[in-house]
């Protein structure tokens, strides 16, 4: 199990298969602080890839786009593959998704009223609840 937190690098990309499940992948960057033994402080920024499938892929659809800070729950999975043009081997380590959650809530509610300066309200008050759906592995 991996627990991710950061922001997407760019809106999700996300298709339909033949079988009619919705995939989605986007790409999170998650920057860690920390300060060096002189006391300057210090950040690092790690990109990782996540895929999503399903109901989950269409709420994902819906409500993310680049620079929304979000929480991604789900499992490490590394695919490997022969560059074409070098001839080399390449792997790729991303994060296949079972849960994404907003950490910010939209500005606005249904009903149009401003939320900004008040607690931020619930998604499932904006009927915005992710689904409760498996990978289809």
């Amino acid at each position: 199990m991996v627990v991710i937190a950061g922001r997407l690098t760019r809106d999700p990309t996300c298709r339909t298969l033949p079988n009619g499940t919705m995939v989605c992948n986007f790409h999170l960057a998650s920057t860690k602080y920390y300060k060096k033994p002189d006391g300057q402080r210090q950040e690092t920024t790690t990109f990782v890839g996540v895929v999503i499938w399903g109901g989950t892929a269409e709420y994902c659809q819906k409500t993310l786009k680049k620079g929304t800070p979000v929480v991604v729950e789900g499992a490490l999975n590394s695919s490997s593959w022969e560059d074409k043009e070098t001839g080399k081997k390449r792997t790729k380590v991303d994060i296949k998704a079972s849960k994404v959650n907003l950490l910010e809530w939209p500005s606005k509610n249904p009903g149009g009223q401003d939320n900004s300066g008040s607690a931020a309200s619930c998604p499932a008050e904006n009927g915005l609840t992710p689904p409760e759906d498996e990978i289809p592995f």
